[in-house]
């Protein structure tokens, strides 16, 4: 695609996304007439967003929200064009942020081994070096495990430390009654 419009033009169309001018009314794009058509086009289509079908939620868990119902996210992870992790603005993440920033590793329990998948814990994220919910989705050696940061939605391996997986501790109780 040659710029962006094309690429906010081919997700309307894709039923991917919705037109809303909240805030842009003084800034449209030159090609803001062909992307409102394309949204017409992709709701008489029942594509994406506008099919009555579509599942909101691709957990085991129950839809929180309603067919077409506006919430506010935050893209916090993209792996490619088709896969992304999006986390609902709210008061529990508010609230998940400032307990995690008091967490102390120091004294939080170390996991008990052997550390099965689907495991809730607490990681040490390596680019910023700070603590972050997690779970454990599966082992990659003796020594590593992979995990995902549940917040968040991205991943990375925690490799052991002389035997020890010193990255990982056992969260407290007040963090393990949010929902993941």
């Amino acid at each position: 695609m040659a710029n962006k419009q094309d690429f906010g033009l081919k997700i309307v169309e894709e039923g991917l996304a919705m037109v809303s001018l909240l805030g842009n009314e003084k800034r449209l794009p030159a090609n803001m007439q062909q992307i409102q058509d394309a949204e017409k086009v992709a709701r008489a289509k029942e594509l994406g967003i506008w099919n009555k079908n579509l599942k909101l939620v691709a957990s085991e868990q129950k839809a929180k929200y309603s067919y077409l119902q506006e919430i506010t996210v935050e893209v916090t992870d993209v792996v490619d064009a088709s896969l992304f992790h999006a986390r609902v603005i709210g008061k529990d993440n508010a609230k998940i942020d400032i307990a995690m920033e008091h967490f102390n590793a120091a004294q939080a329990e170390e996991l008990e081994k052997p550390v099965l998948k689907g495991t809730i814990c607490a990681a040490r994220f390596s680019a910023d070096k700070k603590w972050y919910r997690c779970r454990v989705v599966g082992t990659v050696s003796k020594d590593a495990l992979h995990v995902q940061f549940i917040d968040y939605g991205n991943t990375e391996v925690i490799k052991a430390v002389d035997g020890a997986l010193t990255d990982l501790r056992k969260l407290p109780k007040n963090l393990l009654a949010f929902e993941p």
